[in-house]
């Protein structure tokens, strides 16, 4: 049976596996989270609220390399936390997406063997080019 205490419970279980890097216990609180994602945890009790559940959630699937799952999920925890009218916890979850997305370009570009540096010419609008301003813009 869960109480108002259970979605701060799972927030804190899984940052606590986030904070280690702890793949098997990142694992368990996942399909705890699905059903309660559009929530504020807390929330029900009102005396204390953590953050939208979608975004440990989110850091969950990040962790674990499910980047799609984990960027609509952080898409989900901006949308709950600007329902609540907490602009901090959305401007947390458009950060933790910005990281995401900065994270993919990294290793995209480690994977192709290309250096982060920015091109010197960007305006040549092929794909490579875009792709360099981009990091040069996120200072990659």
């Amino acid at each position: 049976m869960t109480d108002h205490l259970y979605g701060i419970e799972l927030d804190y279980r899984s940052e606590l596996a986030v904070r280690h890097g702890d793949t098997s216990a990142a694992a368990m609180p996942i399909g705890h989270l699905l059903p309660v994602r559009a929530q504020f945890a807390g929330a029900a009790g009102a005396a204390y609220a953590t953050r939208p559940l979608a975004h440990p959630l989110a850091d969950l699937h990040r962790l674990l390399g499910d980047h799609g799952a984990a960027a609509d999920a952080y898409l989900l925890a901006e949308r709950v936390a600007r329902a609540w009218n907490a602009p901090h916890h959305a401007a947390a979850a458009r950060r933790a997406s910005a990281n995401l997305a900065a994270d993919g370009l990294r290793r995209r570009n480690f994977a192709l063997g290309r250096c982060a540096a920015p091109a010197q010419e960007t305006s040549t609008g092929n794909d490579e080019g875009k792709e360099n301003a981009l990091l040069a813009t996120l200072n990659l």
